[in-house]
């Protein structure tokens, strides 16, 4: 990627980097794949469970 191909996510890409000086973001959420997104901690048990991950 560019800043002229993206720039906008260039920038916030970026300035993450100046920031933490990391410079990369990993932008995941907490789901199986077909499963609605993890919004509570029932959901999170459940998650837990299904894919045998611990979930604190």
């Amino acid at each position: 990627m560019t800043r002229e191909q993206h720039p906008l996510l260039y920038r916030v890409l970026h300035e993450w980097e100046l920031e933490t000086g990391c410079p990369m973001l990993l932008n995941t959420s907490l789901n199986s794949r077909g499963e609605p997104l993890v919004n509570s901690w029932e959901h999170a048990s459940a998650f837990g469970r299904r894919e045998g991950i611990e979930v604190l």
